[in-house]
C-alpha cells in the first residue's frame, strides 16, 4: 500500500512539473495581433519589476526595450505581421530574436541550482543554493584573486630579504 501511494504521489509531482511553464515564454510575432500586444506588455513589465530579469545587464535591457519599440511602432502602422512589408518584416523577426535571445539567456542565468556540500572541517552536509549567474561571478571572482596574489607573489618585496636600507 505505502509503495502504491508513494507512486501515485511521484506521478502527481511529475504531472504538476511538466504542466507548469518555466518562466515567460518567447516573443512569436506568428500570433494574433492582440495576443503579441499582451505578450509585449508582459515582458515591459517584467523588465521593469527589477526579479524577472534580474540577470539582464543594463545594455541588454535597452536593446530589448530599443527593440520591442520598434517592433510595435512597425504593427502599429501596419496592423498585422502579415501586412507589414517584406524589408520590414524582415528586421522586426530579427528584432524578435535579438529579445528572444537575451531573454532566453536571463532565463537560464536565474535558474536557482542547490548544492549538498560538506563545510570544511565538518561532515555534516548543507544545502548551497545559488543562480547559476551567481555562481559563475564568484568563480571569476575566485580566479581573479588568485590572478592578483599570484602576480604579486612574483613582484620584488624588498621586505622579504635581499638589502634594503
Amino acid at each position: 500500500m505505502l509503495r502504491i501511494t508513494s507512486v501515485l504521489m511521484l506521478a502527481g509531482l511529475a504531472g504538476s512539473a511538466f504542466a507548469k511553464t518555466n518562466g515567460p515564454v518567447p516573443l512569436d510575432l506568428h500570433k494574433p495581433a492582440d495576443q503579441v500586444a499582451v505578450q509585449m506588455k508582459t515582458i515591459q513589465q517584467d523588465l521593469g519589476d527589477g526579479e524577472t530579469y534580474s540577470e539582464i545587464s543594463p545594455d541588454q535591457r535597452s536593446q530589448v526595450r530599443e527593440a520591442l519599440g520598434r517592433i510595435q511602432g512597425k504593427l502599429e502602422r501596419n496592423g498585422s505581421v502579415s501586412t507589414i512589408p517584406e524589408r520590414d518584416q524582415a528586421e522586426i523577426f530579427n528584432d524578435q530574436e535579438l529579445v528572444n535571445t537575451i531573454l532566453t539567456k536571463a532565463k537560464e542565468d536565474s535558474r536557482l541550482v542547490c548544492r549538498r556540500e560538506r563545510a570544511t572541517g565538518s561532515n555534516r552536509l548543507t544545502s548551497n543554493c545559488m543562480t547559476v549567474a551567481e555562481r559563475r561571478r564568484l568563480k571569476e571572482q575566485g580566479q581573479k584573486a588568485m590572478m592578483d596574489l599570484s602576480q604579486r607573489g612574483l613582484q620584488y618585496d624588498p621586505r622579504a630579504g635581499g638589502g634594503g636600507n
